[in-house]
């Protein structure tokens, strides 16, 4: 029943009139088994939500106020309807920390305990009968066809926002040879051709599974990864600390590995700045004495537009800059930003006098 109302939830989408994504609204697919999925308890701390970090709904979770399909603010657990803290809950917290006047998105997909065939959408019929009942009740969540939720959703969510990035955290059940790892990488190819992505500006980020865990045999296969997939970028779990069961994160070693997943993606982005800000300062702030400031007057014009004033910050959310310029085009506001700060991430922030 789930699925048929999911598909005419689609088919109402379809014949409605969308504006352009938002190039600032980026947008993550998480998927995996049940360290992705949030097996960590969830404390406190971790419900405080940021208001531009969401999540789309891929289950409808009467608990949670979430419905299928759309689109809530982010509070833990993500996946499932009563799980628990995800690695992809800090990654988006830590993203938004990290990128002022950008608004991130996660799509959250993932089943305990399942082999990496359940992602492959040439293998997932095949598979999904021969596991255990609890594991086909879980994938039933997803319509039976986890992949195929997957693509669901992130051909809606392109039509808001921009698909960044692929996080990925499997491997405990089989990631144990040659042959999971050219699996994965055709999942991941597969998505990229579902959707239309190129994998230059899609990277796969794929996490370390416990350090000294049951499982912790299947790293060595994990950071084989970028041998096959030359966009993808390993994740080290080292020091994240484990449960009782010696298999799965506990809270704190979830936030952790959850943090670092957002430091190797601003690694990887090539520019932190909203492409268009609606985000307005004070012209105090735009004055502060502790950065310098230039104007410049670029070589594209709009007739009797106004000067436009920007504020640039480093990676760690500092005003290091200003200027301004007599242009609305982006492209050659980047080209200056780039000839003045050459190296690093930035982002910038539109303000009125």
């Amino acid at each position: 029943m789930e699925k048929i109302v999911f598909g005419a939830f689609l088919a109402t989408l379809a014949s409605g009139v969308f504006a352009d994504p938002d190039p600032n609204f980026h947008i993550y697919i998480a998927f995996g088994q049940s360290n992705m999925e949030g097996q960590a308890a969830v404390i406190d701390e971790n419900k405080i939500p940021k208001e531009n970090f969401q999540v789309l709904a891929s289950m409808t979770c009467s608990n949670m106020n979430r419905t299928l399909g759309e689109w809530a603010v982010a509070i833990p657990p993500l996946f499932h309807c009563y799980t628990g803290l995800s690695l992809a809950d800090y990654f988006g917290k830590t993203m938004v920390d990290s990128l002022p006047g950008i608004k991130i998105g996660v799509i959250p997909v993932a089943v305990a305990g399942t082999s990496i065939k359940l992602f492959d959408k040439d293998q997932y019929a095949s598979y999904l009968p021969t596991t255990e009942g609890w594991l086909q009740s879980k994938a039933a969540d997803y319509g039976g066809n986890p992949y195929g939720r997957i693509i669901d959703l992130a051909k809606e969510a392109q039509k808001v926002g921009i698909i960044k990035g692929i996080l990925f955290h499997q491997g405990e059940t089989d990631g144990y040879s040659d042959t999971w790892g050219y699996t994965v990488k055709k999942v991941y190819e597969d998505m990229l051709n579902d959707l239309g992505l190129a994998a230059d500006t899609v990277p796969f980020l794929a996490g370390e599974v416990l350090q000294g865990g049951q499982c912790a045999g299947a790293n060595s296969q994990i950071n084989a990864l970028p041998s096959k997939i030359p966009t993808a970028h390993v994740v080290s779990s080292a020091g994240c600390s484990g449960g009782s069961d010696n298999l799965h994160f506990n809270n704190e070693g979830t936030q952790l590995l959850g943090k670092r997943y957002a430091e190797v993606m601003l690694s990887l982005l090539p520019s932190r700045a909203p492409v268009s800000s609606s985000s307005e300062s004070s012209s105090s702030e735009a004055s502060s004495s502790s950065s310098e400031s230039v104007s410049i007057q670029t070589a594209v014009h709009y007739k009797d537009s106004a000067p436009i004033s920007y504020n640039i910050f480093n990676l760690n959310g500092q005003k290091i800059g200003s200027f301004t310029v007599k242009t609305k085009d982006l492209d050659q506001v980047w080209k200056f930003i780039r000839t003045r700060y050459p190296e690093g991430l930035y982002t910038i922030q539109r303000f009125s006098h």
